[in-house]
């Protein structure tokens, strides 16, 4: 019979080893841990989509997976409330629907209705916003986001009354603007889709084309396209003295009919170009928000899908996309980031002057100086090189 020590002593040993098994399976088990396994009473991720609802579920690009949706929309619009245009509203919603438009910013021109009359929210799916594009001495202001009707020719007014209702005041019809002196306003277009067609003298052009209408509508619409290069030079003008948003105008009205054929219908304006707006929400206060702040881009849609476009600045820690003013870090090195989703040629600018470029479906840069940076992307098409993206600035100070 075993004493009371030697019990003691065999309790403690068996103790001990056990306690010394326990602390090796412990050890095994932090050595070989399942990263992807949380700490006890953490529970296990559920990978949730990124994106504010109605945006697509997975983030493809950088500024999509900071939490951001890519909205993509037409600026500049007319229906039957404006006095050049009989389109209905359900020809507007059923061309957004086949193009994949999400919201529509209509620019009608001014009437007793064209505000009160317009659709607002959202009709089938597609946000609305009722505005106003407003004749001034020199262009046009396109009033988005109106609240009431505006009446007056005057630049400066207009804008005050913009900016007094809580819209945003962009610059329309560029090519016409002699006096840039106004202040308040936002952004300004840099692609006008009836300047390109009409007053830059390719009517003729596509007129001879229209016997191929049916056949090959895809190259009559293409005929009027260029490089809005006008324009660009007067929004790099613009940008060395202030922010200006830059958004592409569909100028959509669906009142050209040449021999019986719809020339401008719905479907092929909205699907020539778009504005691309990076919202939290598909709402009235984000849009507006993006369209102030420029987190936006051109994309001409009629060549392919621009979304997963991508252009960034970072420093390791802070990020900032498209509209953002961006500090070069001091102890960090500081960088601009391009992305495409398939390959293109790439021009960085800076201050209105390339400074890189490259072919394929990134490009890079270490920043040291300061400027404006924004970029312009070009699509091989036959034997073309064709504007397809045209990006926000982003501000380096």
């Amino acid at each position: 019979m075993k004493t009371t020590n030697e019990k003691k002593i065999i309790k403690t040993l068996i103790l001990f080893v056990f306690f010394v098994g326990f602390l090796t399976i412990a050890c095994f088990a932090v050595e070989n841990k399942d990263s992807n396994v949380p700490p006890r009473g953490i529970p296990p991720s559920t990978n949730p989509s990124v994106g504010p609802p109605g945006a697509p579920t997975d983030a493809v690009s950088p500024i999509e997976a900071m939490g951001y949706g890519d909205f993509r929309g037409v600026i500049h619009a007319h229906s039957y409330l404006s006095h050049d245009s009989e389109g209905a509203a359900s020809r507007m919603i059923q061309a957004a629907q086949t193009t994949g438009i999400q919201f529509i910013l209509m620019t009608d021109h001014p009437s007793a209705y064209s505000v009160n009359h317009g659709l607002r929210g959202f009709h089938g799916g597609v946000f609305f916003l009722p505005g106003a594009e407003l004749a001034s001495s020199d262009g046009s202001i396109l009033a988005i986001g109106l609240q009431e009707n505006i009446n007056t020719r005057d630049t400066q007014s207009a804008i005050d009354e913009i900016v007094r209702q809580g819209g945003v005041a962009l610059f329309g019809h560029i090519e016409g603007i002699k006096d840039w002196d106004a202040v308040g306003w936002d952004g300004m277009e840099i692609y006008n889709t009836h300047y390109d067609a009409i007053l830059d003298g390719k009517i003729d052009k596509t007129i001879a084309l229209v016997p191929r209408l049916e056949k090959e509508p895809d190259r009559v619409w293409l005929s009027i396209l260029d490089k809005p290069t006008l324009y660009l030079n007067a929004w790099d003008a613009a940008l060395k003295k202030r922010r200006v948003t830059g958004i592409a105008a569909n100028d959509s009205h669906e009142n050209v009919v040449y021999k019986g054929i719809q020339l401008d219908t719905y479907e092929r304006s909205y699907g020539l170009v778009n504005t691309h707006l990076f919202l939290m929400e598909l709402s009235e206060a984000e849009i507006l928000k993006a369209l102030k702040l420029g987190h936006a881009y051109v994309c001409f849609e009629v060549f392919s899908s621009c979304r997963g476009f991508s252009f960034t600045a970072t420093d390791g820690k802070n990020i900032a996309i498209m509209g953002d003013d961006f500090t070069i870090g001091k102890e960090t090195t500081s960088s601009l980031a391009v992305s495409i989703p398939e390959e293109a040629k790439i021009q960085l600018l800076k201050d209105g002057n390339i400074i890189k470029e490259s072919t394929g479906t990134s490009l890079s840069m270490d920043l040291t100086e300061a400027g404006v940076y924004r970029v312009e992307i070009y699509m091989q098409v036959g034997k073309k090189l064709q504007p397809w993206i045209y990006s926000n600035p982003i501000y380096v100070r």
